[in-house]
């Protein structure tokens, strides 16, 4: 049986994506994120085998006060909703 490359896992912290002294607008996220699929595209491209994981506590949280803040115009979701609506940001 051949043998398989590892498995190499990279976790991301939600402050990989929102760095500090950033106010976190959607441009320095996409800008955070792009840099840091390019870094790990070089991974992938020496043969390393990549899963991604990532905690997306500062962007729930942020979603959680955009709730909290309509609440009188819409009903808010429960912080479970909050997370699925900020994965794959």
């Amino acid at each position: 049986m051949p043998r398989q490359t590892p498995i190499t896992v990279l976790a991301l912290g939600g402050n990989a994506i929102l760095q500090r002294k950033q106010q976190g607008t959607f441009d320095e996220q996409y800008e955070n994120v792009r840099s840091t699929a390019t870094q790990i595209a070089t991974l992938v491209d020496q043969g390393l085998r990549v899963v991604i994981v990532h905690g997306n506590g500062p962007q729930i949280g942020a979603t959680v006060i955009r709730h909290e803040m309509g609440r009188t115009k819409v009903p808010p979701l429960p912080l479970h909703a909050c997370g699925a609506e900020t994965q794959g940001f």
